[in-house]
């Protein structure tokens, strides 16, 4: 009954797009109507997923999933269960770190929207954007995939008919190269067609973040209240639960400071059933996946000793995994083709020293035996983003002295792009993360904005902001000021993690709106310091940056006596 009540409820949003494609274009006089049953039934395949509880087969996200809250202000928050508690028409990012369930969120308000009939909901996985499909065309195959014949050429009847919305899925995931495209494609988009309602999901400090046009939500951090009754979906009974609260609580190591994420609540959930243990660090909490994974079926069969296609053991197997990560992490994409697989898993083997195994095997075992990448008709990627992220982290910190210098060194002014590999660096391999990238970068930057020996008072704006410049678009709009803008050499949208530089570009962020446009020329660039100074900020900009370079200070100074105490400990030494 609930399929055909939403089947009933979609045919009008349908009729509406039909019938203002006939009055719009000829092409349509002599299509039929779209087939409500076949568009529902194709559309709502976005709740089924696969996840790292249930790894075998797709599962309806509705048995498992748990409401997600927005983060208004420090102490507001507001329960998202529909496309309709988000501003209507707008333009709205969804931010979360990894395993926020951003993804899974985004597929929910899919296939809530299409139930309630009041929208149709176009639903686009980000990752799968390369050189030779932009979004444009991912826009276009979505469409088509739902059972809508229309031609790429016309998918301005789509934006312009105010009948469907895009729920853009994982921005961070985009490949480097094709960024700047795709934002520019978002802002125009947005500009031209302002009616039409944009939802993206991303991780922080992405592009999308700084275009003016879009608002930014914070998904909400999980609270210890939202602990039982998201464990209460994974556990059929309901003392396995209480034993993993009870150990929680119980737990010495502040373990609810660490489970602010659906995800990370998962992996303990994981571990604990299988080993009996509570994690007490981020990185014990993926440690032990690979195997838990690969023996899932093989708990109750004694002595039983699984063979893998590759002929690899199951050392061998992760060994080549991380390896593969490691490779797929350096290339900067998610989502790979099998040509693509077939070049990054020759590269991890003859690395990893493994001259005899069959690329296109060890894939399979990968698939069929760990789930960890999945395969999607021409296309491979990861289960989770961050599984890719901690087995590369995980390879580097046991890799040679060399390799990791060549990646420290190579990271120091891209480090946004490996900011979850570096924080599992931070544990896994905290002598060379500081010796080799913390220390380095910061000394490279304090350089750089003219502060010597940590002397904040040698810092000024105009060192720090020498050569930044804001950008207007190409397009302007009542509904769109500045675009974009650099700090020094570097274009804001991938911020610095050092403390001057985000506090800085997040107030600048703070006062977009009152850049006014109107005496300037679409799409030129125009000096930061003049623009700062016209609209007033200058002071404030100041203090902001002072503050900030006095907590980066603070980071400094505590890797430098980190490994002074280590010099100290190994001086004292006695091998005789």
């Amino acid at each position: 009954m609930l399929e055909v009540a939403a089947i009933r409820a979609l045919s009008l949003p349908l009729t509406d797009a039909y019938n203002f494609f006939k009055s719009k274009s000829s092409k349509f006089a002599k299509i039929k109507m779209f087939n409500v049953e076949e568009v529902y039934l194709k559309a709502s395949q976005v709740e089924n997923v696969k996840t790292i509880w249930q790894v075998d087969k797709s599962v309806n996200l509705n048995e498992f999933y748990y409401p997600s809250r927005l983060k208004l202000n420090s102490d507001t928050f507001s329960d998202l269960n529909s496309l309709s508690d988000l501003p209507e028409n707008g333009k709205i990012v969804i931010q979360g770190t990894a395993g926020q369930g951003k993804s899974i969120l985004a597929r929910f308000l899919t296939g809530k929207a299409l139930r309630e009939g009041l929208i149709i909901p176009l639903f686009i996985e980000l990752r799968k954007i390369t050189e030779r499909a932009s979004l444009e065309t991912l826009i276009h195959n979505s469409i088509l995939n739902i059972g809508i014949k229309i031609e790429i050429q016309d998918l301005h009847l789509v934006f312009e008919s105010n009948k469907f919305t895009l729920i853009l899925d994982a921005f961070d995931e985009i490949p480097e190269l094709c960024v700047v495209d795709t934002l520019d494609y978002i802002e125009n988009l947005s500009n031209l067609y302002h009616p039409q309602q944009v939802v993206i999901t991303s991780r922080p400090n992405s592009e999308i973040q700084k275009v003016n046009c879009f608002q930014v939500y914070n998904l909400a951090i999980l609270e210890a209240s939202d602990f039982k009754p998201m464990l209460s979906k994974f556990f059929d009974d309901q003392e396995s639960v209480k034993i993993i609260l009870k150990s929680i609580h119980d737990s010495s190591s502040n373990i609810e400071q660490l489970l602010t994420t659906p995800l990370l609540l998962t992996l303990l959930a994981i571990t604990y059933k299988s080993y009996n243990k509570i994690p007490t660090q981020l990185h014990e909490f993926y440690e032990n996946l690979f195997h838990l994974l690969v023996n899932r079926h093989d708990a109750t069969k004694p002595g039983y000793n699984r063979e893998y296609k590759s002929g690899l053991n199951e050392r061998e197997l992760e060994e080549l995994f991380k390896a593969f990560c490691f490779y797929a992490t350096l290339k900067g994409q998610t989502s790979l083709t099998r040509s693509e697989v077939l070049d990054v898993s020759k590269k991890a083997k003859d690395i990893s020293g493994l001259p005899d195994v069959n690329d296109l095997d060890f894939i399979t075992d990968c698939k069929n035996n760990t789930c960890l990448i999945l395969e999607e008709g021409f296309q491979y990627h990861f289960l989770h983003k961050s599984i890719m992220e901690f087995h590369a982290a995980s390879y580097i910190s046991s890799s040679p002295q060399q390799l990791k210098e060549k990646f420290y060194y190579m990271i120091r002014g891209n480090q946004h792009q490996f900011w979850v590999e570096l924080n599992f660096l931070k544990v896994l391999d905290e002598y060379n993360y500081n010796s080799l990238f913390l220390i380095p970068a910061y000394e490279s930057q304090f350089e750089k904005i003219g502060v010597y020996s940590g002397d904040v008072n040698t810092l000024t704006l105009e060192n720090l902001l020498n050569n930044s410049q804001f950008e207007t678009p190409s397009i302007i709009t009542s509904h769109h000021k500045v675009s974009s803008f650099t700090l020094g050499d570097n274009r804001i949208p991938s911020v610095f993690r050092y403390f001057v530089f985000d506090g800085v570009a997040n107030k600048i962020i703070e006062h977009l709106g009152d850049f006014d446009t109107s005496e300037l020329i679409k799409g030129q660039t125009y000096p930061m310091l003049d623009m700062i100074e016209k609209i007033g900020i200058t002071e404030e900009l100041f203090a902001v940056a002072v503050a900030g370079l006095k907590e980066d200070l603070k980071v400094y100074n505590k890797a430098k006596g980190y490994l002074e105490s280590k010099e100290i400990l190994i001086n004292e030494i006695d091998f005789e």
